[in-house]
Order: C-alpha cells, then structure tokens, then sequence
C-alpha cells in the first residue's frame, strides 16, 4: 500500500516482464490517505484486510473492488489484524485508543 491510500499488486517473479512498469501490475484507489494496516488473512490466502483514514476494507486479490467496506467510523483507524481462531472475524483499533471486533457472519 501506499501512502496515498493506494493498493497494489505487484509481480516478484518476473518484476521486468513489462518495460518501465517495474513488475507493477495494478494499482487500486482503496483509502483517502496512507494505509495504517495490511495483513493477509491467516485462513484465505487469496483474501487481504486494509485499514486506513476513517474504514477497512476487505478484498480478494485480483478483484478490483472490496469485497467488503465498513462504514466510516466516528474517528480515525490505526490498526487492524485478523483473529488468529476464527476466519471471519478481524480486530481493528482507533486513535481514541478504542478497539472494535467485527465477527463478519454475525448479523
């Protein structure tokens, strides 16, 4: 991620397959400012959680939209991280020192 808010993808394996892309193979608008968090879910591999500015978004890689955004929170994100036990839920902290736990199959 970027400090812009920006997500992307990139290819390790044959980073100069394209000539002056840098093995840069998109780049995703995700958050409004710098991304605080980035982590790959421990259970799918396929599925990443950001956090930044005011939400979090869950995506899968390859799709080039989330597959989930919450909604913007009353103050600033600065941290996220996925349940080491259980696949759907995640743990995302906020700077008033506050901490909310999301269980994605509770509705």
């Amino acid at each position: 991620s970027t400090e812009d808010g920006q997500l992307i993808t990139i290819d390790l394996i044959n980073p100069n397959s394209e000539e002056g892309t840098r093995g840069i193979k998109k780049v995703i608008s995700g958050h409004y400012s710098a991304c605080t968090a980035l982590q790959r879910s421990p259970f799918v591999k396929d599925v990443l959680l950001t956090v930044g500015d005011w939400h979090f978004h869950l995506w899968q890689v390859d799709v080039e939209s989330p597959l989930f955004t919450s909604p913007f929170a009353s103050c600033l994100l600065s941290c996220g991280v996925w349940s080491p036990s259980r696949p759907a839920v995640v743990v995302i902290g906020k700077i008033d020192g506050s901490i909310d736990v999301w269980d994605l199959l509770d509705r």
